[in-house]
């Protein structure tokens, strides 16, 4: 007797990336954009609130600064669904409910004059040790 397949198709070429994969894609971006003068790093963490939720905290970190680290942003997801997922920016809460959601999200606050100037200053700060003195 054959038993009949109940499951559904899966298309492994139309999973959505993950919060996470989102993150270390844009930590590489900012690595090449900076010609390694700044890096970033995602730390994962279990959530302090909810046992079925994982932390993602993303640090900016300046290696020629003494590895300084400015942590800009922290995404909580539950560990069975990925969204609605939680961005928390200085204090300030977003609920984002899809990928495309979190794109545009993170494209704000990269892109807000704040970030800039944090970003622009720690890439002044790491590189006037390296320019020689005239």
């Amino acid at each position: 007797m054959t038993t009949e397949n109940l499951w559904p198709q899966f298309s492994l070429d139309e999973l959505p990336r993950t919060p996470k994969i989102i993150l270390n894609e844009q930590a590489e971006f900012l690595a090449e954009g900076t010609k390694n003068l700044l890096t970033a790093k995602i730390k994962v963490r279990p959530s302090q609130f909810a046992f079925d939720e994982v932390d993602y905290e993303f640090e900016i970190v300046a290696p020629n600064l003494g590895g300084y680290k400015y942590q800009l942003l922290k995404i909580s997801q539950n560990t069975l669904l990925m969204y609605p997922c939680k961005l928390e920016v200085e204090g300030n809460f977003h609920q984002i409910d899809n990928e495309q959601k979190l794109l545009e999200k993170l494209k704000d606050i990269f892109n807000s004059e704040k970030v800039k100037n944090i970003i622009k200053s720690l890439i002044a700060q790491s590189i006037e040790d390296v320019i020689p003195s005239i």
